[in-house]
């Protein structure tokens, strides 16, 4: 399983760190039923673990770190023998930080990619991928690295300096099996965009995205897009951490018009929450 660590760019080192939920200035609940969004406060936390003589994680306390600050976070992939770094910067808001989806989907792309279910016929060109509102890029980078894909990673114009700042950072392990990452402009709903994203129109052969359920109003755009992209047999594997349920409920009933979805995992319940995070897979309905 992948391990994130936390480093502090300004040099003091942290061994190891995974997110609380008390980055949420409300009361910690899976399940938030009404519709106001939900407020970050000014500073985020994380459970510091270290590996006892016997490799087992112990956790060991609770840091609080300025949200301010750049943190450089390492995250070591025991399948590759390698590192992927990825820079957060809390005070630019939510697409700079790395939530939990994200890490779930690294854990499948490293240990279970067997339940992206891809088309057993391919051919020996690598693999194609599409990563919906990337954020920090690190499932993208993940999956370039251990699968040997190219990648096309994908956010808002805002988002993108910090995604080629990622991608830069981990030349060296994208290439060690082939694998390659482009970073691109991509607006749900837009469809100059969508066209954009899909180079010279070749299809992906997998789309990805991770928490990608979190405000009201790109909910539809999210729905058009996932419409676009996701023709034949090309799967759209999202992961998503509950916590607006009306939202869920109303992206799955929008989205059910044209794809059909299956859940595919689900983590165990994350601390103070009902659940954990659950993976669907959504394909074409044409495509049985």
């Amino acid at each position: 399983m992948a391990a994130t660590h936390l480093i502090d760019l300004d040099g003091e080192g942290f061994r190891g760190g995974i997110f609380s939920d008390d980055i949420f200035s409300r009361a910690p609940e899976a399940e938030v039923d009404d519709e106001s969004d939900v407020e970050f406060s000014g500073n985020f936390f994380a459970n510091i673990f270290c590996e006892d003589e016997n490799g087992n994680e112990e956790v060991q306390g609770l840091i609080q770190e300025d949200k301010e600050k750049e943190v450089l976070y390492h995250h070591y992939l025991k399948s590759i023998n390698g590192t992927i770094f990825t820079r957060q910067i809390h005070s630019r808001g939510i697409a700079f930080q790395l939530w939990p989806a994200a890490s779930t989907l690294v854990s499948i792309i490293e240990n279970n990619p067997e339940l992206f279910q891809l088309p057993s016929k391919r051919t020996s060109s690598p693999l194609r991928i599409l990563e919906v509102g990337s954020g920090t890029g690190l499932v993208g980078i993940t999956a370039a690295a251990i699968l040997g894909a190219h990648v096309t990673i994908t956010d808002l114009p805002s988002v993108l300096d910090n995604l080629q700042f990622n991608v830069d950072a981990n030349r060296a392990i994208i290439g060690v099996r082939g694998g390659e990452v482009v970073v691109k402009k991509l607006s749900w709903g837009i469809e100059e965009d969508w066209m954009r994203g899909a180079n010279d129109g070749s299809k992906f052969d997998l789309i990805l995205g991770s928490d990608v359920i979190y405000h009201q109003a790109l909910i539809q755009p999210l729905v058009k897009t996932a419409k676009f992209f996701v023709k034949g047999n090309v799967p759209f594997v999202m992961a998503y951490m509950k916590r607006w349920k009306k939202r869920e409920t109303q992206f799955l009933k929008s989205v059910s018009k044209f794809l059909d979805f299956q859940v595919v995992h689900q983590d165990p319940p994350l601390k103070n929450h009902r659940t954990g995070v659950i993976v669907y897979r959504f394909v074409n309905k044409t495509s049985g």
